[in-house]
């Protein structure tokens, strides 16, 4: 089995089983906690190790964890998600292979609106993995923290 694919227990499904006071996201997104120290939090598909002072949803029975420094505010995005069916939105960028906890993941800027942000794809297991951040002018502070959530991912074997 690969490095960057763990086979792991104790897996939260949602923000209420690691968070005694969850905060309400908006539609469509997870309850948050915020975060006062850095904080490893695994789902049943993948394990992130999320900044200090980011506020972190896990919903869809673990399927989707998203991270921001505000609940509010969308001037820096950290989210991954996990699929039965490979991602629609393909885009026209240029691809390049980069390889994170041994697992391969294609990469490619994202056009966005104001927004430096990448998309990363994976296919592990038969489970589309994809992983987006990205932040604006801004929120350039948090490049360092994001890029470290970046490297902290680990596929979970499923």
């Amino acid at each position: 089995m690969p490095l960057g694919v763990l086979t792991s227990a104790a897996a939260v499904l949602s923000t209420v089983e690691f968070c005694a006071a969850p905060s309400d996201g908006g539609t469509g997104e997870p309850q948050f906690c915020r975060l006062g120290h850095e904080q490893g939090i695994g789902t049943p598909h993948c394990s992130v190790v999320v900044g200090p002072h980011f506020l972190v949803g896990v919903h869809q029975d673990g399927r989707r964890l998203l991270a921001q420094p505000s609940q509010w505010q969308s001037q820096v995005y950290f989210g991954v998600e996990v699929s039965d069916e490979p991602d629609p939105s393909g885009g026209n960028l240029p691809e390049e292979e980069v390889t994170i906890n041994a697992v391969k993941w294609q990469s490619r800027d994202e056009s966005l609106a104001e927004m430096t942000a990448r998309k990363l794809t994976a296919q592990v297991r038969g489970k589309f993995f994809v992983l987006r951040y990205g932040f604006t002018p801004l929120g350039a502070e948090f490049a360092g923290a994001l890029e470290s959530m970046v490297q902290s991912v680990r596929i979970v074997a499923i």
